[in-house]
């Protein structure tokens, strides 16, 4: 009896240690919220990394069905933020963090994994490689993640990189033959995975949108088994990386520094399949070099761009260099896709800038329906930037309204929209200049001897604080400082108390040079004191 009662009391009760309960776990999963569904996930990832009494064998086990079933959302996720061209920041916020943080998990359970593997010779090497494609496959992910939002891969995730490739060389399972999946059984090796993000960082991912980002991914993936790997440059490498820096590869040149930590590698056949791909697809044929792709999913013009694009960036000779030093526009206008931030109210966006210079407004501000948007960049010039986004039922884009503009974390621009064309029913082509690259809140008051008995009572004192926006003298975009007024909130030719975080000025409003929609720009001058 005693004997049964120790038994029972050292059983593992943690939910990942049977089988029976990461089944329920996966069961539970909300099937119609793939947000919520690798949440919960991401939960249960970070539990089988930190639980106590597994063994390795069932952790690999239990960490391969959590992540298998994770795929699947992660995917629907990736779609849903593709397709959108314009989608609500909030909601981008949510969709980019759970997927990333899901790949982040799941490779942190990986590498877990790795680290707690035993020497080469005391388990089966088809195991140890298997665990390392599946963290390379999510670090590619999770940089696929990063260019899908046009952000750089940062140093500490080329260090993870480069530690678990350094752990295949080091086991010489760089080219073990591996079937990861026993449905499809096509063998892959740890080599052609680390070559498909490497191919696809060097792709220039940040000149094309996020649909063809995700075209040339699928594209990568499926020419990965012509790509080549040397330790020392021959005739079929075009890039190399180096181990002991942590950054994207670089393309080789004859001053390129060669060392024990340095290696190279090539696109090998796949730029060659590329061009006789993309003839077959200008006759009108389907492109059978490519492997088998469902090309009914993607636009021809898309096609075209990202295989042309991958060819130029993939071959020996630099061609997109050469092309740019002769082409006329390419001082003016830029193509260069990058993600920023929009609001469209002007009472939202001074509150952004009195954020910045932490100093809370003055008056209430009601922001329920001013969400901040998020919207792709297609080119810039020095004067503006270049949209295409999903047109809605009922649309705030319109000429001539004033938005504000974050490109990500830099300091909020002002902007307005000059051209709106409507490329179809689904689609609309906007052109924004940019007014100010420094703007900053103010509030203004006028001066008290300027007012009646009715404007200065105690009740009324608050109406007459009326936000406004500082546009600096910055050529080419302003020629002379001016304001930003919401319509009909202020008086020209009156005497106003500026303040501006803690500098005080008085000045006197002049002239209104352009009216926006709801806005107004009004050129002012300082008011000298008498005394």
């Amino acid at each position: 009896m005693l004997d049964f009662i120790s038994n029972f009391y050292k059983k593992n009760n943690h939910p990942l240690a049977r089988e029976s309960g990461v089944t329920e776990i996966l069961d539970d999963l909300p099937a119609d919220n793939p947000a919520m569904a690798l949440e919960e996930l991401t939960h249960w990832l970070l539990a089988i990394s930190n639980a106590e009494g597994i063994s390795l064998k069932e952790r690999v086990k239990r960490l391969a069905r959590i992540d298998q079933s994770g795929q699947k959302y992660e995917r629907a996720l990736r779609r849903q933020y593709t397709d959108a061209s314009r989608m609500h920041k909030a909601t981008e916020v949510r969709i980019w963090n759970a997927s990333f943080d899901f790949l982040e998990a799941t490779v942190n359970a990986h590498l877990r994994c790795v680290a707690n593997l035993p020497q080469k010779g005391e388990r089966d090497d088809q195991d140890i490689a298997i665990v390392i494609m599946r963290a390379l496959r999510r670090l590619d992910l999770q940089a696929h993640w990063l260019h899908l939002r046009y952000r750089p891969v940062p140093p500490s995730l080329w260090e993870r990189i480069f530690s678990v490739i350094q752990l295949a060389e080091e086991r010489a399972l760089l080219h073990l033959p591996v079937t990861l999946n026993s449905a499809v059984k096509a063998q892959t090796s740890v080599a052609q995975e680390m070559l498909k993000l490497l191919m696809m960082s060097v792709a220039a991912p940040e000149h094309l949108t996020k649909m063809q980002i995700d075209l040339a991914h699928l594209l990568t993936h499926n020419l990965a088994g012509t790509f080549c790997w040397e330790r020392i440059p021959n005739g079929s490498t075009v890039f190399h990386v180096d181990f002991s820096k942590p950054r994207t590869p670089i393309r080789l040149t004859k001053v390129s520094e060669h060392h024990f930590m340095s290696r190279c590698f090539g696109s090998g056949e796949a730029v060659r399949a590329l061009v006789v791909g993309l003839k077959q697809l200008e006759s009108g044929g389907v492109p059978v070099t490519l492997g088998a792709i469902d090309f009914s999913t993607y636009q021809r013009e898309d096609l075209l761009e990202v295989m042309a694009h991958l060819s130029q960036r993939w071959c020996k000779m630099d061609v997109c260099n050469e092309r740019q030093h002769f082409d006329k526009r390419h001082t003016e206008r830029t193509q260069v896709f990058y993600r920023i931030n929009v609001v469209h109210s002007f009472n939202f966006l001074y509150e952004q800038l009195m954020q910045a210079l932490a100093t809370p407004p003055a008056f209430a501000i009601d922001n329920e329906e001013n969400e901040t948007e998020s919207w792709v960049v297609e080119n810039i010039s020095q004067m503006g930037y270049g949209v295409t986004i999903s047109s809605l039922k009922e649309d705030w884009v319109q000429n001539h309204t004033v938005i504000g503009i974050q490109p990500d974390t830099a300091p909020w621009q002002i902007g307005v929209i000059r051209r709106v064309a409507s490329e179809s029913v689904e689609n609309t082509q906007a052109g924004i200049q940019i007014l100010s690259n420094r703007p900053h809140a103010a509030m203004l008051r006028p001066l008290d001897k300027e007012m009646s008995i009715w404007e200065t009572a105690a009740d009324t004192q608050t109406y007459h604080h009326t936000p406004g926006i500082v546009m600096q003298k910055e050529p080419p975009y302003q020629n002379e400082e001016s304001l930003l007024l919401a319509s009909g909130s202020y008086q020209l030719h009156r005497t106003y108390a500026m303040v501006a975080g803690e500098a005080k000025r008085t000045i006197r409003l002049l002239d209104r040079i352009h009216a926006f929609q709801g806005v107004d720009q009004i050129i002012f001058s300082d008011v000298r004191s008498k005394a």
